[in-house]
């Protein structure tokens, strides 16, 4: 990407938005390719997709550090993880 070289005031920052990565976990193909599509035209937009097997766990009265706070759910969601890659 070539920089541009217009004058910038030294009063001025000029400052680049970051790229927001953005991940589109779906089994169907019209959705992935949609979004994609849809997102794909927002230039500061990386879009990514997942279309593999995935399990989906809701552990209740649990925060942000699943293993400490639940680690028989946390050993139980590894575990499934490991099943599927396994098949995969």
């Amino acid at each position: 990407m070539e920089e541009s070289m217009e004058f910038v005031p030294p009063h001025c920052v000029m400052v680049r938005p970051a790229t927001c990565r953005i991940l589109i976990a779906n089994f169907q193909p019209i959705v992935r390719h949609g979004l994609r599509a849809l997102l794909a035209s927002e230039p500061y937009f990386e879009v990514a997709h997942f279309a593999g097997p995935c399990v989906h766990h809701q552990v209740l009265d649990a925060g942000h550090n699943l293993p400490q706070e639940a680690p028989e759910a946390f050993a139980d969601a590894v575990l499934d993880v490991a099943k599927l890659i396994s098949r995969w």
